[in-house]
């Protein structure tokens, strides 16, 4: 019988786009498409797994953790297991309100739970449940901007907040902005998209400069002089490493001697970390934590495989999301870096050593059991060790970001 669970996280966004919470998803592998009810008991017994063993720090970090509760779990003493500091429970939309639900979530409210309605749309016998909600989550492939205007003043008039689900676009995001949203959930967020195209600024056209003279194994000289030309670059380089322990024992305070300690492959791992970094000093974007969990993840599922570079493995990993953070093609950003051409076919064209594992790895973000095991099988790895990689990058990303 095969017992491995598996996390999916979807990150839960402010009007800032920053990280505040994350909806966590639960599947128990060949399980993901049972009927609601087996779904319900199989959610119940990872959560227990999961909570118990990896423990809260390791699922959220620091933020809040959004977790689909029916009817059967919210009647029973499984809700007392998790932290009710650290989660909303998120009541589903076919949850019936009678009376006997709505005295037990006022009960787990004036205990300290806090609760978010989903998919919700207005209805009068809703409106006990939504006395005791937090956050309102709005479908908006439900709504017509009519509706969303009129349940963001519903929400507002009672002290809540909104969520706007299935965000998938730029447009959807300015709208749901405008109507006076407060967070936002979606594709948009959770995995790269191709936008309008942009100019690379000017910190991350070095960044890639530098990482194309490595690259290219260029004299040493000549990598220095272009960091050191770049005052902003020069900065956060010293500042990385000063502060990430690379240093060892003493501060490094010059980039010739960071790059003597560090050597080309560390020094090409870190000038992709500050691709990713914010250009201000706020809290790290979802992209960068995307893109470390698949980097480390890829690094890990490619150790002692016969089928490439584990090394290049954690750069495919993390230039997959370069689409998103540069709003630009892949096809354009491969003309602005040099590449070996296994990591380019990987990303230009989903072909190669490398596809197999990226696909896997967008498997487990879309919790997409089936591609995910069909995947594993056909790179001979077993779905235990997949799980275990999975959580060590996860603990990787926010160690790091």
């Amino acid at each position: 019988m095969n017992t491995t669970t598996y996390l999916g996280r979807q990150p839960i966004l402010d009007n800032s786009q920053q990280i505040v919470a994350y909806e966590l998803l639960y599947r128990r592998g060949s399980q993901g498409g049972a009927a609601v009810q087996d779904a319900s008991q199989a959610t119940a017994q990872v959560l227990l797994n999961t909570f118990s063993t990896m423990g809260a720090q390791q699922v959220l970090g620091s933020k809040l953790g959004f977790i689909n509760f029916g009817r059967e779990l919210l009647e029973s003493d499984l809700v007392y297991l998790l932290p009710k500091e650290r989660v909303v429970l998120e009541i589903l939309e076919d949850v019936e309100p009678d009376t006997e639900l709505i005295r037990r979530c006022r009960q787990l409210r004036e205990e300290g739970y806090r609760f978010a309605l989903d998919d919700f749309i207005h209805r009068d016998d809703l409106m006990p449940l939504v006395e005791i909600a937090e956050v309102l989550k709005l479908d908006i492939t439900q709504h017509d901007a009519l509706s969303l205007r009129e349940h963001v003043r519903l929400a507002r008039s009672r002290g809540l907040r909104t969520l706007a689900e299935k965000v998938e676009d730029k447009d959807q995001v300015e709208q749901c902005r405008a109507l006076g949203m407060d967070y936002y959930q979606g594709y948009y967020f959770a995995r790269p998209v191709t936008l309008e195209q942009s100019d690379i600024p000017s910190l991350r056209l070095s960044v890639i400069r530098g990482l194309n003279l490595i690259m290219a194994d260029a004299e040493l000289g000549e990598l220095e002089a272009l960091i050191s030309r770049d005052a902003g670059l020069s900065y956060k380089l010293l500042r990385y490493i000063n502060c990430a322990g690379m240093a060892g024992l003493s501060k490094i305070d010059s980039i010739r001697q960071a790059m003597v300690r560090m050597g080309r492959q560390q020094l090409y791992r870190l000038l992709t970390l500050l691709l990713f970094a914010n250009e201000g000093e706020g809290p790290s974007s979802p992209l960068l934590l995307t893109a470390l969990q698949r980097g480390r993840l890829l690094e890990q599922l490619g150790q002692g495989s016969e089928r490439g570079n584990e090394n290049e493995l954690f750069v495919v990993g993390m230039f997959s999301m370069l689409e998103a953070l540069l709003h630009m093609p892949m096809t354009r950003i491969a003309e602005e870096m040099v590449l070996p051409d296994s990591i380019r076919t990987a990303l230009l064209e989903r072909r190669g050593p490398y596809a197999p594992y990226l696909a896997l790895v967008e498997a487990l973000e879309r919790c997409d059991w089936a591609q995910m095991q069909r995947l594993a099988g056909e790179l001979g790895m077993a779905e235990e060790a997949i799980n275990a990689a999975a959580l060590e990058a996860l603990a990787y990303s926010e160690k790091l970001a």
